[in-house]
């Protein structure tokens, strides 16, 4: 019976000492939320980095390079060589990054907003949840998700997807005065 009691007293102790610590824990772990209002005026893009790329093929599961630009298929049209290839994603992500920190986004209050990007102009819907902003563009239905890592009155920091979805950009927008 003492030793029961002991070992739930030292329990009750523990546990009322480690509280705390596990509270704390939580708290830092949970997703900042932000309010709607945080988020309406017109932000211009300052910066575009990319947070991951897509993983490439190690060398022992790769076949060996093969010089396929001379050889011409059975159709007449010379076949792409796998650099053509390369070469032409590693343009397309670098024009996604620039259009992307030329870009601006104007968020209003009735729960529309407008993206400028590459001459043209998306305007959506949009509904806020914990940490991400959902858009669904209004003339084709297609849904994007931008997750917002930080919010301050002057600052919006976001995480985009490109429509391919292998590539995930850290684009900041700073506040239009």
């Amino acid at each position: 019976m003492k030793k029961q009691l002991v070992i739930l007293t030292a329990f009750v102790l523990i546990s009322i000492l480690l509280n705390p610590v596990f509270l704390s824990a939580q708290e830092n772990a949970k997703p900042p939320k932000f309010k709607a209002e945080q988020l309406v005026g017109k932000w211009k893009a300052t910066r575009a980095e990319v947070l991951n790329v897509p993983p490439v093929a190690d060398a022992k599961q790769a076949p060996a390079p093969v010089d396929t630009s001379k050889r011409v298929s059975n159709q007449g049209r010379p076949v792409r060589s796998t650099d053509a290839v390369a070469e032409r994603e590693k343009r397309n992500l670098e024009n996604f990054l620039y259009y992307e920190a030329k870009s601006s986004l104007e968020i209003f209050a009735n729960k529309t907003l407008v993206k400028k990007y590459n001459e043209k102009i998306i305007n959506a819907t949009w509904k806020l949840k914990k940490n991400s902003l959902t858009a669904k563009d209004i003339k084709t239905k297609e849904k994007y998700k931008i997750k917002i890592s930080k919010c301050a009155p002057d600052l919006l920091i976001v995480e985009e997807t490109s429509k391919t979805g292998n590539v995930t950009v850290k684009v900041i927008y700073e506040k239009e005065k």
